[in-house]
C-alpha cells in the first residue's frame, strides 16, 4: 500500500489527502469527508464575514464624509439587504438613522434633514417589519415622525410610507383599528400631494 499526500490549492486553500492505490476503511473515508465538508463550510463562512467587514469599512468611510451621511448609509443598507446581508443592512440602516438625527439636531427646521431622518427611519422600520420584529419596527417608525410645517412632495410621500408600514405592522398584529387609522393617514397625505 502506498499513500501519496498532495496539497491541492483551491480557492479556499484546503489541504486534501489523495490516496493512490489504497483501499480505505469506509468509516475513515466518511470521517475525512465530514471533516473536509466542515472545513470548507467554515472557510466559506469566514470569507462571508471578511466580505461583511470590507462592506462595513467601505461604507463607513462614505458615511464619515461630510456630505449626505444618511443617504450614503441608507443606500448601503438597501444594497446589503438586496444581497441578503442582513447584519450589514441593519448596521447601515442604523447608521443612516444616527447620521440623519445628527443632521436634524444641527438644523431642526431643514426640510432636507427632516426627510433624511424620516426616510432612514422608514427604511429601518420596514427592515425590522420584513424580518418579523414588529415591536422594533413600530418603535423605530414612531421615532421617525417629524414635525414639519412644510408640505414638499418628497416629505409627504415619505410620511405616507411611514404610515403605510405602521398600518401593515398593526394589521399583522391584529390591531385593525390602529391599522385603519394609519392607512387613512397615508391616504390623506397622498390626497394632498
Amino acid at each position: 500500500m502506498r499513500i501519496t499526500r498532495q496539497i491541492l490549492g483551491g480557492t479556499a486553500g484546503v489541504a486534501v489527502l489523495c490516496m493512490v492505490g489504497f483501499v480505505a476503511n469506509p468509516d475513515a473515508v466518511k470521517d475525512l469527508g465530514r471533516r473536509l465538508s466542515t472545513g470548507a463550510a467554515l472557510l466559506e463562512q469566514a470569507e462571508g464575514i471578511s466580505q461583511q467587514v470590507q462592506n462595513h469599512k467601505v461604507v463607513l468611510a462614505a458615511v464619515e464624509t461630510k456630505e449626505k451621511k444618511a443617504v450614503s448609509a441608507l443606500s448601503a443598507g438597501q444594497e446589503a439587504e438586496a444581497r441578503l446581508h442582513f447584519d450589514s443592512a441593519e448596521y447601515f440602516y442604523d447608521a443612516a438613522v444616527r447620521a440623519a438625527q445628527r443632521s436634524l439636531q444641527r438644523d431642526p427646521t431643514s426640510d432636507a434633514a427632516m426627510e433624511e431622518r424620516l426616510r432612514a427611519g422608514v427604511a429601518l422600520g420596514a427592515f425590522w417589519y420584513h424580518r418579523g420584529h414588529m415591536d422594533k419596527a413600530e418603535k423605530v417608525l414612531k421615532e421617525a415622525e417629524v414635525n414639519s410645517k412644510s408640505s414638499t412632495l418628497s416629505l409627504l410621500l415619505a410620511e405616507a410610507e411611514r404610515f403605510e408600514v405602521l398600518g401593515n405592522i398593526y394589521r399583522d398584529m391584529g390591531r385593525y383599528k390602529e391599522a385603519r387609522r394609519q392607512y387613512e393617514s397615508a391616504e390623506h397625505l397622498l390626497g394632498r400631494s
